[in-house]
């Protein structure tokens, strides 16, 4: 049924088709109350809790973590191991790729305002 609409469908219609779901999507994050992805976090600057006697310090571990990635560093800090890590880290890849993909489609509508017309 999908397939048959996009046929029927101008190219400019096709693109604001997706601009509409990028749009449905980003309201449905901000009324389940979740920040956007890519949107700039707000800092954390409380203090950390005094470091624990033994073992990894994973609050600073963490927070050292954030600090890299908002520098622009792809460092992340997994206190644990296992089956639903690798899980997590797939879903993470899957994200961060679909995010890169809208980032640069956007772009290049950016680059080619002619194309909107």
């Amino acid at each position: 049924h999908v397939a048959s609409e996009s046929k029927q469908l101008s190219a400019y219609e096709q693109k604001m088709m997706k601009r509409l779901e990028r749009a449905n999507r980003r309201a449905a994050y901000e009324a389940a109350g979740v920040p956007l992805p890519g949107a700039p976090r707000k800092s954390d600057d409380r203090p950390l809790p005094p470091p624990p006697t033994d073992g990894p310090d994973h609050e600073r571990l963490a927070h050292l973590a954030a600090e890299a990635r908002a520098k622009g560093d792809k460092f992340y800090f997994f206190p644990a191991a296992g089956p639903r890590l690798k899980e997590d880290a797939q879903q993470l890849d899957a994200f961060l790729k679909e995010e890169a993909r809208e980032a640069a489609t956007e772009a290049a509508e950016g680059e080619r305002p002619e194309a909107d017309v």
